[in-house]
């Protein structure tokens, strides 16, 4: 009798549920809680998904300790125009949670992520090109260098990101996406930007080294040629040198007399920032 009624609630008919079934939806407010609380939606993430966020989460770390070194002075670069002060610290604060949120819409699979995110490499590819064309020709040679690469970075990754996004919109808008395949347009994306940055970031160590080398050695010369002067003399050297001497001198003596007010004569934005973050 025990196997007959086990076959009994085995073959169940068309549109009959199971007792454990039924128990389950009668109890505790099933209907209410699935209205409330859906199942949790199942997808994975492609490769080419991964790497972007990753490189988010490197720009978001660059965010934060930017501004946690520019708080007493803080300065910023938006299309080719050097800011200060709060307006400085808005536009990284701004930046800092539209990253956040970008990052969650990516991870997230959410439809207005896919908008966000052209939208948002669209803005720093015409950041990038715009502060190209506008770079002051009197900005010392190591930060126009630097300056010049860094907006050449951007506008390369923010186009690779950009195709890669529109060529995943399936990933954004489908309702399960469950593809765990490494496609073509994934290699090729992350190959592309991991190659980008190798190089970009060889060039710019390599150049940070030389600005480094040749700001020491200048240094040196200077603080000898300052020794035994009284501050007025100090700064009737510093006149007769030319740029970007003139600045690292400046900032020289800006730091041995603790003058925050000499800082203001500097006509470079990196030497002005290092003296006024002194």
């Amino acid at each position: 009798m025990r196997k007959k009624g086990r076959r009994a609630h085995s073959k169940l008919k068309v549109g009959q549920i199971s007792p454990k079934e039924h128990v389950k939806k009668v109890s505790y407010g099933y209907a209410d809680r699935s209205r409330f609380f859906p199942p949790k939606e199942k997808f994975a993430h492609p490769l080419g998904i991964k790497v972007l966020v990753a490189y988010l989460f490197l720009l978001l770390g660059f965010y934060f300790f930017y501004l946690f070194i520019g708080m007493k002075s803080p300065i910023a670069i938006i299309f080719g125009q050097v800011i200060g002060g709060l307006p400085a610290l808005s536009l990284v604060a701004f930046m800092i949670i539209v990253t956040v949120v970008l990052i969650f819409g990516l991870l997230k699979r959410k439809k207005w992520g896919y908008y966000l995110a052209l939208a948002w490499f669209a803005f720093g590819i015409a950041n990038s090109l715009v502060s190209l064309v506008l770079l002051k020709s009197e900005v010392v040679s190591f930060t126009r260098s630097f300056l010049i690469l860094s907006s050449i970075t951007i506008f390369v990754i923010d186009i690779l990101a950009i195709l890669y996004i529109a060529s995943e919109k399936n990933y954004f808008f489908a309702r399960q996406f469950l593809d765990k395949r490494t496609r073509v347009v994934d290699k090729v994306f992350v190959t592309a930007l991991v190659a980008f940055l190798i190089v970009t970031i060889s060039i710019g160590s390599s150049m940070g080294y030389n600005f480094y080398k040749t700001n020491l050695d200048q240094a040196d010369s200077i603080i000898q040629e300052l020794q035994a002067k009284a501050p007025e003399e100090q700064l009737a050297v510093c006149s007769e040198k030319q740029d970007p001497q003139k600045d690292l001198c400046i900032l020289i003596v800006s730091i041995k007399t603790a003058s925050k007010d000499l800082c203001s004569q500097i006509q470079s934005d990196f030497y002005r920032f290092s003296c006024m973050s002194s």
